[in-house]
Parts: structure tokens; C-alpha cells; sequence
């Protein structure tokens, strides 16, 4: 990934307490469908930071709870704002601090350089050099604004640093040790795949499935959840870590255990896999044709 990066938080951000205020005393809407307005000024800062470093944005606000990337896309072209929303970061669990939430998105990504613009400070002492903490009142300031340019300068030109850092021999260890724990964690799935199949195997429906089985989930622990299309099985492995199976019909007539499942990898992102030829998905439709 050439293009660097910025983290955009929303609220105090962009959306501010000065930009609100005005809209009420000027009796004017203060929010769309996606939510508040945001701040002309706050706005046009942020775009001075994207042309000048030709930055991407990846959404770090708690409005991707609330809208998928789509959604945010779409906000994007209707309010006319700048520059491009690449991705949102994942919406797994909320106990996690954003700035891990942060680490693991850079670790999928090539670590880009990136600033993060956010009003509260919730990263770690190593993402403080590439912080711009924003005053909630008034949003992304000009101040704000060069200092992310100048936090984005300096990651570019150590950039060439950290690429041989990744190519030593500690990176590669470090990658050894994701693989083997990803290589652990798919050969557990592989046998509960098989437990769950022999479950499953003797019923032609959802309904009777769901009748006989439920409880018996229930009792082992696992969230069992029943729909037209599937029944999922959410295993809560640990703190953080989950797996969740899916029940669905086949042509000709029975049940059986999708080859799909979610699950929070190795780290810590979560993500639609098959597990058994490895490839993965932005699309969980192929959950329902995948067995």
C-alpha cells in the first residue's frame, strides 16, 4: 500500500459542539440520515491534509457500529466530503482499545504510513507520534491539520527503515508464529466441523434441527441462533476469541455444517473463511452455498 493513511474519528472531529450549537441557534437541521452534520471548517482542514499527502481514510469512529462501509461511502458522496474512505476498522469485540484495533488493521495492511485524528486518546505510547488529538468543540483545527502532514512526512521518509525492520530475521519469525497459530487454530476448526457434521447429518430441516439441538447447545456453552436461511453455532472460545458455525439445507434435500465460518484470526480481526481450501470473503452470502 503506497498511499498513507489517516484513522478519522467522527465525533469531535468533524462532528463538533461549535458547528452544532450555531445550526440550533440558527434554527437550522443539525443531523441527515447518517447523523450530525459536520463542520464546514473542520471539514476543509481535513481536506488540506488528503491532498497534500494524498491520503486515504479509514474509519475509526463508533459510527461503523451503526453503518457498514457502504453506508459511510454513500454519506461520503451526499455531504460532498473529501477524499476516499478505504476501510473501516473492524467492528469485533468492544473491549479492545482503538488503538489495538488500530495495530491489528496495520498489521493486515502492510503498515502504511498513517496519523490517527481523534479527540480522546486511546493508543498506545509507540501511535502517539502519529496522534492528533482534536479539541471537541471546535474539531480539526488548521494547527491540527499541519501537524498531521508533518506526522505523515516523517513516516514516509522512514519508511525505507521500517521495510528492512520487516524484512529481518525477527519479522520473519514473527510471521512463522502467526502461520503456525493460524495452521493450530484451523486444525481445531477441522474437528469441530467434524463433530458438528455428524450432528447434522441425519436431518433434512432447520425446524427439526433447531427442535432437537437447541438445548443441547445451550448447555454446552454455544449461542445457538435460529433463521429461515441457517442456523449459526457461536462458539466463545476465550476473552475475545470466537467461532461461528453455520447449519444450512443442501440440493439434495439434508443438512449439513458450511465449509464458511466467522472468526476472530490470528490477529485479531475478524473474517469469513473457508476452512478447508483457505480462501476468504468480503461476502457471507456464500455461507448459504458453500458445504
Amino acid at each position: 500500500m503506497n498511499q498513507p493513511i489517516v484513522f478519522l474519528d467522527f465525533d469531535g472531529v468533524l462532528n463538533t459542539e461549535q458547528y452544532q450549537a450555531r445550526l440550533t441557534v440558527d434554527d437550522k437541521p443539525t443531523k441527515d440520515t447518517w447523523g450530525p452534520l459536520f463542520d464546514p471548517h473542520a471539514v476543509e482542514n481535513l481536506r488540506q491534509i488528503l491532498d497534500e499527502m494524498d491520503a486515504q481514510i479509514v474509519i475509526s469512529s463508533s459510527w461503523r457500529y451503526v453503518h457498514s462501509l457502504d453506508s459511510l461511502r454513500t454519506m461520503w458522496v451526499t455531504r460532498d466530503l473529501p477524499g476516499e474512505i478505504l476501510d473501516t476498522l473492524a467492528c469485533g469485540a468492544t473491549d479492545i482499545s482503538r488503538g489495538e484495533e488500530i495495530e491489528c488493521w496495520l498489521e493486515r495492511n502492510d503498515r502504511p504510513d498513517y496519523a490517527i485524528i481523534d479527540d480522546l486518546d486511546d493508543f498506545s505510547p509507540a501511535q502517539r507520534d502519529h496522534y492528533v488529538e482534536t479539541n471537541p468543540i471546535v474539531g480539526i483545527t488548521e494547527a491540527d491539520a499541519q501537524k498531521a502532514i508533518e506526522i505523515l512526512q516523517k513516516s514516509r521518509a522512514e519508511r525505507r527503515k521500517l521495510a528492512r525492520i520487516r524484512n529481518s530475521e525477527k519479522a520473519a519469525y514473527w510471521r512463522k508464529v502467526f502461520q503456525d497459530m493460524r495452521s493450530e487454530s484451523i486444525a481445531k476448526m477441522h474437528k469441530r466441523h467434524v463433530f458438528l457434521s455428524d450432528l447434522v447429518k441425519e436431518y433434512t430441516n432447520l425446524e427439526d434441527f433447531a427442535r432437537d439441538k437447541s438445548e443441547f447447545f445451550e448447555m454446552m456453552g454455544v449461542e445457538f441462533g435460529s433463521g429461515e436461511k441457517c442456523i449459526s453455532l457461536y462458539f466463545q472460545l476465550d476473552y475475545n476469541d470466537y467461532e461461528q458455525y453455520f447449519v444450512v439445507p443442501t440440493n439434495d434435500g439434508r443438512l449439513a455444517v458450511s465449509h464458511v465460518i466467522w472468526w476472530q484470526n490470528e490477529v485479531c480481526a475478524n473474517e469469513i473463511l473457508n476452512i478447508f481450501t483457505g480462501e476468504t470473503y468480503d461476502d457471507d452470502d456464500v455461507i448459504l452455498t458453500t458445504y
